[in-house]
């Protein structure tokens, strides 16, 4: 059986969305229920090369295992050997989520 990887091009990010139950950490931050267009949960499974911009060559800021927040609609969804996954541009992702531990790891 032949076996496929997914790459994604230029300022994209390949994401596994996560089903949560609106809270995580905890407890330490919960997002309501009653609004289902709060952005999506998901964790970095692909990174691409980054981009070429007036001659100059702009490197990602994602890494594979990132968890990220991004917009319910700000993602393309692909399907391959039946699993599910999304397709974002690095600038719709709206915010990391990083322990404390990896904040202050993280040079001013």
């Amino acid at each position: 059986m032949t076996q496929y990887v997914l790459e994604p091009m230029g300022d994209r990010v390949l994401v596994e969305a996560i089903e949560t139950d609106r809270s995580f950490a905890d407890g330490q931050l919960l997002l309501p229920e009653t609004n289902k267009d709060l952005p999506m949960y998901g964790v970095v499974v692909g990174v691409g090369p980054g981009l070429f911009e007036d001659g100059k060559y702009i490197p990602m800021n994602l890494e594979v295992g990132d968890r990220i927040f991004f917009g319910k609609f700000s993602a393309a969804q692909v399907t391959l050997d039946k699993k599910s996954l999304l397709v974002i541009k690095e600038s719709e992702v709206l915010a990391v989520v990083r322990t404390i531990d990896e904040r202050d790891m993280e040079p001013a």
